[in-house]
């Protein structure tokens, strides 16, 4: 029977979830900034709502109902200690590569642009950029993706 529900509302999430993850990535939020807020929610939500005689639930507690580690928990608690507000910064491979394009003294003009680059070749591309600042992604996918 728990298994049961458990499913449908696992079911449900996902129903839910589709457009916001669709919104998202049209703005540029990527998986990582989506799994730092889920683990934020689970954390403030099994803190605020699970403790015992009206007061916080302990990080051990925490831990065991989130499935993250009590360092997990820590960070998150004292990050949401010190900020009391969320502020995501975009930190997908596109926006990282936007952001050194227009940065990087190597991809800049003398007057402080950035500068026209071909998509491959020798000496500074689009290719170099990509592979310098955006990990594994293929520059082809990096160059549909940002003409998107």
């Amino acid at each position: 029977m728990q298994d049961e529900i458990q499913r449908q509302i696992l079911g449900a999430i996902l129903l839910v979830l589709r457009p916001i993850v669709r919104a998202m990535l049209k703005v540029g939020v990527g998986y990582r900034e989506f799994s730092e807020l889920a683990k934020t929610a689970f954390v403030e939500t099994a803190t605020k709502d699970y403790g015992l005689r009206g007061r916080p639930t302990n990080i051990s507690r925490v831990a065991v109902m989130t499935g993250l580690t009590r360092k997990e928990v820590r960070r998150i608690r004292t990050k949401n200690d010190a900020k009391k507000s969320t502020v995501v910064m975009k930190t997908t491979p596109a926006s990282q590569v936007l952001h050194r394009w227009y940065t990087d003294e190597e991809f800049l003009t003398e007057s402080g642009s950035p500068k026209s680059l071909y998509f491959d070749g020798d000496g500074v591309t689009f290719t170099y950029l990509v592979r310098k600042y955006a990990g594994d992604v293929p520059p082809g996918a990096m160059r549909t993706e940002l003409n998107r």
